[in-house]
């Protein structure tokens, strides 16, 4: 499948490489085009994001309702201006992939952790469309509220945004669960250290 044959309401993310590190955004699409996709302004933690002379790696993905999510690698990116109003062009020439995901396996996890404007936490474990973690009672978190949160496993770095649905207090610390968008960052993330458990690693 070609990206010119995707619809305006497709929904799109980027995933976005450099080095170790790996980032998925949630983007939507203003307009389909003959050589690929316009984009709205692309924002992560508040911020727009700029890929002029972007020399990270970037694909992006269509997260179907029915049916294997689409990937293509390597796209081309850069910033915009049309009718004088801000845009992010993507083309790529190559046909999807099929990314094969696990969606309902929770790993636990019991790592350090970090949350914008919160600081360390403790992710307990994680899935592909989930993750829980630990924090302080004296810090107040509400459902509904939306997380940024990092964490390391393996010298690898990860980030994920996740919306609080569940609140479990206990008696030093309070348990919190989190819906979020599934990544294939995150189900490969997961089928690897599966594997690697398994293994004895």
């Amino acid at each position: 499948m070609k990206l010119n044959q995707l619809t305006q309401d497709s929904k799109m993310q980027l995933e976005i490489t450099s080095g170790k590190d790996r980032v998925y955004i949630d983007v939507s699409i203003a307009q389909v085009a003959q050589s690929g996709l316009v984009l709205n302004p692309v924002t992560y933690e508040g911020k727009v994001v700029s890929f002029k002379n972007n020399q990270d790696m970037v694909n992006i993905i269509w997260l179907q309702d029915d049916g294997k999510p689409q990937i293509w690698k390597r796209v081309g990116i850069d910033n915009a201006i049309i009718n004088k109003k801000p845009y992010v062009l993507v083309r790529s020439k190559d046909n999807s992939m099929d990314y094969n995901r696990r969606t309902s396996f929770r790993l636990p996890l019991d790592v350090k952790g970090s949350i914008i404007g919160y600081g360390d936490v403790v992710i307990h474990d994680i899935s592909s469309g989930g993750i829980g973690f630990y924090m302080d009672t004296s810090k107040e978190v509400k459902i509904g509220q939306q997380m940024h949160l990092g964490f390391s496993v393996r010298g690898d770095n990860y980030s994920v945004t996740a919306t609080v649905v569940r609140i479990v207090p206990e008696e030093r610390r309070t348990l919190y669960g989190c819906t979020m968008p599934s990544s294939p960052m995150i189900d490969t993330f997961i089928t690897e250290e599966q594997r690697l458990r398994i293994k004895g690693f």
